[in-house]
């Protein structure tokens, strides 16, 4: 991403993607299953998020030991890892800090600054039991 190489509005309006001249004219094989599995995709991503938004919603919740057992998935290990992630953040952040912060801060649990596809998925797999694949 060097800003020097980015398109300008201009070039990017004329491009051949946005005007819609480099659209397919042919149907995807199999685009209805690739679309169902998107579907069910997203519904995971967002039960993940949603998720993460209700329990920082709430000051007074923690991940705690006791989801270990509430986890579809059992997964003691990412349960573990949330809880950390949550000490952290509850130690470095004043109480006022807003919630979509404090719940990047679980999504972003080794402090990178973004929110890797492995990330979506630990997530994803505490909140649904479901692994992303």
């Amino acid at each position: 991403p060097d800003p020097e190489r980015r398109l300008t509005a201009r070039e990017m309006l004329s491009h051949p993607w946005v005007c819609g001249d480099a659209a397919a004219t042919t149907k995807m094989a199999d685009s209805a299953i690739k679309l169902a599995r998107f579907k069910d995709l997203r519904t995971k991503v967002e039960a993940g998020i949603f998720a993460v938004l209700v329990d920082k919603g709430n000051r007074d919740s923690t991940l705690s030991e006791a989801n270990i057992a509430s986890t579809p998935s059992g997964d003691a290990v990412v349960q573990s890892e949330l809880n950390r992630a949550e000490k952290e953040s509850t130690r470095r952040n004043a109480s006022s800090t807003h919630i979509m912060k404090r719940a990047f801060e679980v999504f972003d649990a080794e402090g990178k600054g973004y929110v890797s596809p492995g990330d979506l998925g630990r997530i994803v797999k505490v909140a649904t039991g479901k692994a992303l694949s």
